[in-house]
């Protein structure tokens, strides 16, 4: 189907049966509401490393956490695994995140940071990792929970961002994540309008009837490439891909030249340097000449501000497209047989 035939189509909203779209209405008073949710327990700072360990949705706050705080010279190791790294020490801190407290791979590494005494602060709605922290004498923050982990992201974060606060002894992240929401806030309604010609609807009348997206990210922010592949496939259900811009001309450029009907989106980052900068251009170009269509993500400017204004972008425009193609953007049934089978609750 053309492009132009969907330019100015409504997007109905009857196919979104859970009401998924209704609760980015709220994101960012969700994410203010969050920071401002003062930590009832014990945190002590952190002399070493810190260490977020979740899988899915629940470790999307800490990959932002990771590659925003890497700018401001703080580390944070997100485990997204079973395994715990061999060379975590007693002197470091594990955040252990699991929206619904039941995921199997988050509870195994903090059984195995609690065996060697290393401090251990548990994030959930709930759920076994409670327990767990309960009946060992850990911090346990109480999250609030929205209708997919997806969806979720504010609530997350803010409770990351003041244990993150703690453990560096210092409110920078909660002040600064807390003047972002509120710059959302004010451009929210403008994002969820679908008829903006610069809008997540538009940009997903765009995505409509590709048969592959390809999404090339910055080295400097590699959630924003995650976030998008990952939101195109569950909310959406479209197939998608992405790599660092860096590995493009040693390995997926070469893909180009017989996939046709794919898109390209590009995701840069107001971080870039002039090294990726010109990686970008010289990919769209190439790209463009060879007939592909190419796109690149709004940019917001540097700090918290890029990383959630992205993540409500992305997210909104995989919904959108979700309904486009008139599929409801809730979880899939084959989601949910993978994780019955496993007896694992979501993220």
């Amino acid at each position: 189907m053309p492009i132009h035939v969907l330019s100015s189509q409504p997007i109905d909203q009857r196919y979104d049966g859970s009401g998924l779209l209704s609760e980015y209405q709220n994101w960012a008073d969700d994410g203010l509401r969050a920071l401002e949710k003062e930590i009832d327990v014990s945190i002590k700072k952190c002399s070493g490393e810190i260490y977020y360990a979740a899988m899915g949705a629940s470790a999307a706050p800490g990959e932002v956490l990771s590659d925003y705080l890497k700018n401001e010279g703080v580390r944070v190791n997100v485990i997204s695994s079973h395994v715990l790294p061999e060379n975590v020490t007693p002197a470091d801190a594990l955040m252990a995140v699991s929206l619904s407290g039941g995921t199997e791979e988050t509870l195994s590494v903090v059984e195995k940071a609690i065996s060697q005494r290393i401090p251990v602060i548990g994030l959930s709605a709930g759920g076994k990792l409670k327990e767990l922290c309960i009946s060992k004498g850990l911090p346990h923050i109480q999250l609030e929970r929205n209708l997919t982990s997806r969806s979720s992201f504010p609530l997350i974060l803010g409770g990351a961002c003041r244990v993150i606060s703690c453990l560096l002894d210092n409110e920078k992240a909660v002040e600064n994540a807390t003047a972002s929401w509120k710059n959302l806030k004010a451009l929210s309604q403008s994002l969820l309008d679908d008829s903006q010609e610069s809008g997540p609807a538009m940009f997903a009348r765009w995505l409509f009837n590709a048969p592959h997206i390809e999404i090339y990210y910055s080295p400097f922010a590699p959630c924003i490439g995650r976030r998008m592949k990952n939101m195109l496939s569950e909310n959406a259900k479209t197939r998608s891909s992405s790599s660092d811009i860096l590995e493009v001309q040693h390995d997926g450029i070469t893909a180009w030249e017989g996939d046709f009907g794919t898109k390209l989106v590009l995701a840069r980052s107001p971080y870039d340097d002039v090294f990726v900068s010109r990686r970008f251009t010289a990919v769209s170009d190439v790209v463009r000449s060879l007939g592909f269509e190419v796109k690149e993500l709004p940019t917001a400017q540097a700090g918290f501000d890029y990383f959630i204004d992205s993540f409500f972008y992305i997210d909104l425009a995989s919904i959108y497209l979700a309904l486009l193609k008139r599929v409801d953007p809730a979880v899939t049934r084959s989601q949910r047989l993978v994780r019955a089978r496993l007896d694992n609750a979501p993220a």
